[in-house]
């Protein structure tokens, strides 16, 4: 067969596979077009035709099956190509628009920005060499669009975003699935970085027709029908239209199902489906869906080749994933690979912006991690990477709402490990930044409200302002109507606007507030599966409204039903989650109240036993234990046993150094000491009913040590350990929060962790 048969056979297998999808038609494609370039002679006129049409076969199958040697020999043979005609050839332009289709596509799978700047290069210098009238001139410009994108997407220069959009609307191909399938991805592009909502709608629009005018089965088909899906999803998460997603998921299985796991495009396809998945899992709670979004997410990461540049978004699919089956389950192992998962991606990032969404997930992983194991070191590296995803999201980006959030959370935290009010002012003023940057009628708004609901209710109980805490409660109320009825988080609102209720009871002694209260828990319990994590936060403050409404009524069934919830908490609890020593505490009270009623001994018994393993738990905060044991020796001395109330008041004085390290700063040291220092002369009183007369004044000595040593400031301050040994002081910092997990009082806050 000659060399000119032999490339039309070329010319027309390739273009069979774009129609069928049969990669043997590549492989068929390839051996022709190489003979081709054999059989012609170096002083030929029509090699360099060959050298690019060999090219593009090679393009094609890499594009199809990933062997990057595919991709290096056609850049190789456009580059051969282009240095052997003169700068005035007109066939430059085709081989430098071939040629940077090339440099793209490596750019894509390499991350290298070098490839990416010489393909914009070389597509407008095709351009300029091209004849308006020609009629290739509109895929030339295609591509060269698709090279602006690539760089806008990694590099954020609104200029290349916007030369993109403006050549793909000019670039009709003649081929309208191509044209409106570029068109519908850049304006797509421009929704994810810029929230443009008309250009969201618009790329809706244009990725429908797109799909329309494709040909079934043909990998345009394909490529639009994983646009759509795309796009459906960002509808779903903009606008919160159940129909958007479930037709995301329907488009996303089709694309599945229809790419080979041979495709280049197969992993990102099973990711994203898996994101789909996800998402509808946290819409209705069904397991079977949370099953199948980690089983697809699991087997697009297992597929990704080391060094693919769409590796990392797969890892970081993945993580979300297992980060949700934790909270579902509670197993550790799934939140500890979903931070390894998070810290390979945030390694492999190839551009700022992905990098930003990989340390904001990180950073929830490593929070949540927190909340459930209490490892201190986790909270300040959350704290910092959700700073560094917020400053590397330029205004107006479509999750800069989302990572602000994640901020806000993550120095709510931090508040509850180091009692630091900064951090609590801090985490409230970013919340209220994320709901004024939040669309009214975004999802998520529900969300943010309730978590700055929640703060605020933290804030009124150390101000005692009355206005904190009506805003609290009514900041609460609007979360709840900004969600729907059959959201999976609504039982986590519903408990946090309850404890806001009880709050403002307490307060101020309305009984709507408290049967409002109790109502509000009862129906998030009821919305949550048996086995769910949240149960055992949402059992203890329903006991603890029904303790306040017993000691308001004095019905001994609101007292019975508090003490059986708060066992049931217990028994719900890790025995490593901080929580548990706050659920003893609060069984301890309700049990010694009861005994104080009845008269059972019993239950005091039950009640010192639970208060001596909660001052006990080294995965406590420091100030959970020392109530704890001020319980145990106050409820020990009423009863008249002397030795148990000594033994109780001598552990909360021993407790009492871990509340006033000197990590945390000295306005917040001097405010915890002043809650505690009633313990030292009780102590010391006690001490000396019981005849041991040293003992009272070690105890009372060990109370004014502390308090001198508070007042005159004698230790070095962590500030200078910090400027000469920085890594001295930040391992002091981690054991310290490590020994001290989140602050929890009687009316243990679950309601941010839950949402």
């Amino acid at each position: 067969m000659k060399a000119a048969d032999l490339t039309n056979l070329s010319i027309a297998l390739r273009d069979r596979f774009r129609r069928e999808g049969n990669p043997h038609d590549l492989t068929e494609a390839v051996a022709a077009a190489r003979k081709a370039l054999d059989l012609t002679p170096d002083d030929d006129p029509n090699r360099v035709g060959r050298q690019s049409n060999l090219g593009l076969a090679l393009r094609d199958r890499f594009a199809e099956a990933g062997d990057p040697a595919d991709l290096a020999e056609a850049i190789a043979l456009w580059e051969s190509a282009l240095a052997s005609l003169s700068t005035d050839d007109r066939r430059r332009s085709g081989v430098l628009s071939n040629l940077g289709s090339g440099l793209t596509l490596r750019f894509r799978h390499t991350g290298e920005r070098s490839d990416l700047d010489a393909a914009v290069d070389a597509g407008r210098r095709a351009i300029a060499a091209t004849e308006p009238s020609d009629p290739r001139a509109a895929g030339r410009r295609s591509l060269l669009a698709m090279a602006l994108r690539h760089r806008f997407q990694h590099f954020l220069d609104p200029a290349d975003l916007a030369e993109a959009i403006g050549l793909h609307r000019a670039a009709d191909t003649g081929d309208p699935a191509l044209y409106w399938l570029n068109l519908s991805t850049a304006l797509r592009t421009s929704y994810e970085h810029g929230g443009d909502t008309e250009a969201l709608a618009e790329a809706e629009t244009t990725g429908r027709t797109a799909v329309a005018a494709a040909t079934t089965d043909d990998s345009l088909h394909r490529a639009g029908l994983s646009n759509l899906s795309a796009i459906l999803f960002l509808l779903f998460e903009r606008f919160g239209t159940p129909n958007a997603l479930t037709e995301a998921i329907d488009i996303g299985r089709e694309v599945c199902a229809a790419t080979g796991p041979a495709d280049s495009a197969w992993r990102e396809r099973r990711s994203a489906l898996g994101m789909a998945l996800l998402t509808a899992y946290e819409r209705t709670g069904d397991e079977a869906t949370l099953a199948e979004a980690v089983a697809t997410c699991l087997e697009a990461v297992r597929a990704t080749e080391p060094g693919y540049a769409a590796g990392p978004q797969q890892r970081s699919n993945l993580a979300l994933a297992l980060l949700g089956r934790f909270e579902r389950f509670g197993r550790g192992e799934d939140v500890d690979e979903a931070i390894t998962r998070w810290r390979e991606a945030v390694a492999a990032a190839p551009r700022p912006d992905d990098r930003a969404l990989y340390q904001a997930n990180l950073a929830l992983g490593l929070q949540t991690r927190f909340e459930r194991f209490g490892r201190g070191e986790d909270v300040d590296e959350a704290v910092t990477l959700g700073r560094a995803a917020v400053d590397g999201t330029p205004e107006g980006h479509s999750q800069r709402t989302a990572r602000l959030a994640n901020l806000g959370l993550g120095l709510w935290t931090r508040f509850s490990v180091t009692d630091e009010v900064a951090d609590l002012l801090q985490a409230i003023d970013v919340m209220r930044a994320t709901i004024t940057v939040a669309a009214p009628d975004q999802p998520s708004r529900g969300l943010y409200l309730s978590n700055l609901g929640f703060a605020l209710r933290e804030l009124a109980g150390r101000t005692g302002r009355p206005s904190d805490l009506e805003e609290a409660v009514d900041i609460g109320r609007q979360a709840i109507e900004a969600t729907l009825p059959d959201d999976p988080d609504r039982p986590g609102r519903i408990s946090n606007l309850s404890l806001s209720r009880l709050d403002r009871y307490l307060r101020h002694g309305d009984r709507r507030d408290l049967d409002a209260a109790v109502a509000g828990w009862r129906e998030a319990l009821a919305a949550l599966p048996a086995d769910h994590t949240r149960r055992a936060g949402m059992m203890s403050n329903l006991g603890n409204g029904l303790r306040e409404r017993f000691e308001r009524d004095r019905r001994p069934g609101d007292l019975d039903e508090a003490v059986e919830l708060t066992r049931a908490a217990i028994d719900a609890t890790d025995v490593r989650d901080p929580s548990a020593a706050s659920y003893r505490v609060n069984l301890g009270r309700r049990l010694e109240l009861r005994h104080r009623e009845t008269g059972d001994p019993m239950d005091l018994a039950e009640a010192v036993a639970a208060w001596r393993e909660a001052a006990a738990s080294a995965a406590a905060p420091a100030g959970v234990r020392i109530h704890a044991a001020r319980d145990w020796g106050e409820s020990t001395a009423r009863a008249g046993d002397l030795h148990g109330a000594l033994a109780g008041y001598a552990a909360a004085v021993d407790l009492l150094p871990l509340a006033v390290w000197r990590g945390i700063g000295r306005d917040s040291r001097e405010l915890v000491l002043a809650g505690w220092a009633a313990i030292p002369p009780d102590a010391a009183a006690i001490a000396l009913a019981t005849g041991a007369r040293d003992r009272s004044l070690e105890l009372l000595e060990a109370g004014r040590g502390l308090l001198w040593s508070q007042l005159l400031d004698l230790r070095t301050d962590l500030t200078r350990l910090r400027a000469e040994r920085p890594e001295v002081a930040r391992r002091l910092e981690s054991i310290r929060t490590l020994l001290d997990g989140p602050a929890a009082g009687e009316r243990q806050a679950r309601g941010i962790p839950a949402d």
